[in-house]
């Protein structure tokens, strides 16, 4: 594996004492293609529904700012991000250091929860599967990842749907058990996507 991906500790000191920086991988392949494992737990299999039931507030295009960390809690990446949400379907383009890149989620929901299948040309070009829940305008799920021949890690995605014309994306990392111990902290913000309707 190479040495670029893996994740390591910084301190520094400041005037307010010790600061802790994890440099966070954030799903990239450095070379090689990663293969996100499914989640453990039995899904059904189930298809988008029809236009205009799940998601509705959101379907249209929309126009904002993408976050990104590559070393959390410092010196986040920002782009801007343009997204189409159609019928089980989130299409959008960003760029990461002046280069294009393009992602889309595919999102279904049944009677038994909601699952979403992720793919990004710069953080996976594999598919993330995960799944998750509903309630109220707000989408959680997660799935697993594995990192070379190490313990899986987690990445969980909000989709905050409630506001017709606000919109947000949000992803978070997950430590796996045992990892880095001293870190009271399992879960740290990867990804935020602040959205506004164009259409």
């Amino acid at each position: 594996m190479d040495e670029r991906c893996e994740p390591q500790l910084k301190y520094r000191m400041s005037s307010c004492g010790p600061i802790l920086t994890l440099s966070l991988v954030l799903l990239v392949g450095c070379g090689k293609e990663l293969k996100p494992r499914e989640p453990t737990q039995a899904v059904a299999k189930v298809e988008p529904r029809t236009k205009g039931v799940f998601m509705k507030n959101v379907e249209g295009s929309w126009h904002g700012k993408k976050t990104l960390w590559t070393k959390y809690p410092e010196d986040p990446k920002e782009s801007e991000i343009k997204l189409v949400v159609s019928s089980g379907l989130v299409e959008y383009q960003w760029s990461y250091e002046g280069k294009a890149q393009t992602g889309r989620f595919k999102i279904a929901k049944s009677d038994t929860g909601v699952r979403v299948e992720w793919v990004d040309s710069w953080h996976s070009k594999d598919v993330l599967v995960s799944t998750g829940s509903e309630d109220d305008g707000v989408t959680k799920v997660s799935g697993t990842y594995s990192m070379g021949d190490g313990p899986a890690w987690t990445w969980r995605t909000e989709f905050h749907t409630k506001d017709s014309e606000h919109f947000s994306i949000k992803m978070f990392n997950g430590l796996p058990d045992g990892l880095y111990p001293e870190m009271k902290e399992r879960e740290l913000p990867a990804v935020v996507i602040e959205l506004t309707r164009v259409l």
